[in-house]
This record gives C-alpha cells, sequence and structure tokens, in this order.
C-alpha cells in the first residue's frame, strides 16, 4: 500500500475544515475528518485512481463535502 504524506499546510486546512464544521453541528466536523479519511485511503489504495488535475496533480473529492484532496504520486 501506498504511504500518504500530508503537507503541513493540508493539515492546517483540514484542522480548519474540522473547526468549521463542528461550529455548523457538532459532530459534524467529525464526519469531514471521517470522509477527508475515506479519501485518503483510496489514494493509498489507488494511486492513481483519481485523474490529473493540474500539472501532475490528481484529484479525488471528499464525499459529502465540497472539498478536494489534491495530491502527487512519487
Amino acid at each position: 500500500m501506498t504511504k500518504v504524506v500530508l503537507l503541513a499546510s493540508a493539515h492546517r486546512d483540514l484542522q480548519q475544515g474540522y473547526a468549521f464544521y463542528e461550529d455548523v453541528a457538532e459532530g459534524r466536523g467529525e464526519a469531514f475528518v471521517s470522509e477527508v479519511d475515506r479519501a485518503l485511503e483510496f489514494v493509498k489504495a489507488n494511486p492513481m485512481g483519481a485523474p490529473v488535475s493540474f500539472g501532475s496533480y490528481r484529484r479525488i473529492l471528499v464525499r459529502r463535502f465540497p472539498f478536494g484532496v489534491f495530491y502527487v504520486v512519487e
């Protein structure tokens, strides 16, 4: 299985998304993180599974939230 490394900026985005959705409704932040984790698990299992979106960056959309994960396969 492929290793996924989050950049510090991606980690901050995830924390901000969590905080935003928790402010919307209690538990919604956890649901957001869970869906991001699901997307990252897909990337680990299928690194070439998402389409190329920009240059060499691939993008997978996060279910139930208007959020995408951009990544590069090395």
